[in-house]
């Protein structure tokens, strides 16, 4: 499972985990620390995200110590 998707109760956000009832919490063990965090599917099953980022802030652009503003507009997926 994906951590921190609403089946994984409260595990670490951008892992992968193995449990053994889905039921109830306390039971689950990592599998693997996500590069890029993971995605939850009911579908395919869950898995480590492997394509490419959609949204970069090229750090080369930003000064360091300088601040940085950008408005995001999210859509459902």
């Amino acid at each position: 499972m994906c951590g921190g998707s609403t089946h994984a109760f409260n595990c670490t956000p951008g892992a992968m985990y193995s449990c053994d009832d889905k039921t109830t919490s306390g039971n689950c063990h990592l599998i693997t620390a996500c590069a890029d965090g993971c995605t939850a599917s009911d579908a395919v099953g869950d898995s480590c995200f492997s394509g490419s980022p959609s949204f970069v802030i090229p750090t080369t652009t930003i000064p360091g110590g300088s601040e940085a503003t950008a408005t995001v507009n999210l859509a459902l997926a």
